[in-house]
């Protein structure tokens, strides 16, 4: 693979935020696809081109105006404009963003089997398109379209066995992880950003890995609140109390309390299932979380949950200091600042990143 600027790499962590992915999953699908090269041509496969191998089709419907080798003319960094759209279009398919590399693999390979029970589960045994099918495997496609994509994609029946399930979708992508293109790039994108891969939600920030005392309290937590099954959970938050924690955030300067406090808000939400928003009048910064719980349980894991997180972004930012910050946490509390805008929330996040330039 070629050496990428440092702006691709992030462009790559803005863009992983926008579409919530892991930018080592999209390093990893790429590395399959074009070996993470923007100039990669496929002759063979309808003149699919550039990081994510785009079909003439899908640039076109993507808004391209220019012919597949014009794409393929585009740098590295332009070409993420496009990875950003395409992924974007897929989410419609998959009902939300993507959690894992395969998943996003296969949303690239056939959006339709996004449709599959077993794709959403992560169940490997799941059969995408088979060689010799006795019954179509992907709601509306026929027996002999879905040969064609089988004889089209026979690299990735990993075992051989005349399928191509999520399984060997898996394999494939863990073979390339293991490969000289995925390592080079992921030791570039560290090294130009500061990004330690892991547990992180998609960010300029990797979170560190919290306390077994974290761990506990999240799962206390998570237990009581995900005790009741899918079809009961609504009746179940409806009864528990409903809190409201203000998070107050310090730091040297309001564009890292901001950008801390928006990492802070996607993990509340994704680990916690609270709402959470960030507020501030442009001199302080406050996050306000609602979330459904018995009260000491919701506080002390909001806490300890802050903590962690506020370790982690030392952490993850020490290639330019290792940025400091403090919190305090009010119970039953609301914020007094207004909800942080759309375009101040984005002018502060790209001044953040030009820190790591």
């Amino acid at each position: 693979m070629p050496v990428m600027d440092p702006e691709f790499y992030q462009k790559l962590l803005e863009v992983s935020n926008d579409v919530q992915m892991k930018p080592e999953d999209l390093l990893n699908v790429m590395a399959v696809e074009s070996g993470i090269d923007p100039t990669a041509h496929n002759t063979g496969g309808g003149n699919a081109s550039g990081l994510l191998q785009f079909m003439p089709s899908t640039l076109k419907n993507l808004g391209f105006k220019g012919t597949h080798a014009d794409f393929r003319r585009l740098d590295a960094v332009d070409q993420l404009d496009y990875v950003k759209k395409l992924i974007q279009s897929n989410m419609k398919f998959n009902g939300g963003p993507f959690t894992s590399a395969a998943q996003y693999y296969v949303a690239n390979f056939l959006p339709v089997a996004l449709q599959l029970p077993g794709i959403k589960q992560g169940d490997p045994n799941t059969i995408i398109v088979a060689k010799n099918p006795d019954k179509p495997h992907l709601p509306g496609v026929s027996i002999q379209e879905e040969k064609l994509f089988y004889e089209s994609n026979p690299v990735l029946d990993a075992d051989k066995d005349g399928t191509i399930t999520y399984g060997d979708i898996q394999t494939v992508l863990n073979q390339a992880a293991g490969g000289k293109n995925f390592r080079t790039a992921l030791a570039q994108l560290q090294s130009a950003t500061g990004y330690q891969p892991g547990k992180a939600a998609p960010s300029m920030l990797a979170t560190n890995k919290p306390s077994n005392n974290v761990y506990n309290i999240l799962d206390r937590y998570l237990q009581q609140v995900a005790a009741a099954d899918r079809s009961n959970k609504k009746l179940y938050k409806k009864l528990l109390p409903n809190h409201d924690i203000v998070i107050r955030v310090y730091a040297d300067s309001n564009t890292d309390a901001v950008e801390f406090a928006r990492i802070l808000t996607t993990a509340l939400d994704e680990e916690l299932s609270a709402s959470a928003f960030t507020h501030t009048d442009n001199n302080h910064v406050e996050v306000h979380c609602n979330i459904v719980g018995p009260a000491d349980a919701c506080f002390e894991t909001v806490q300890e949950f802050t903590t962690s997180l506020v370790e982690a972004f030392e952490v993850a930012t020490k290639k330019i200091g290792g940025i400091k910050v403090k919190t305090a946490c009010f119970m039953n509390k609301k914020s007094s600042y207004r909800e942080i805008d759309l375009k101040t929330a984005n002018l502060q996040y790209r001044k953040f990143l030009l820190k790591f330039v």
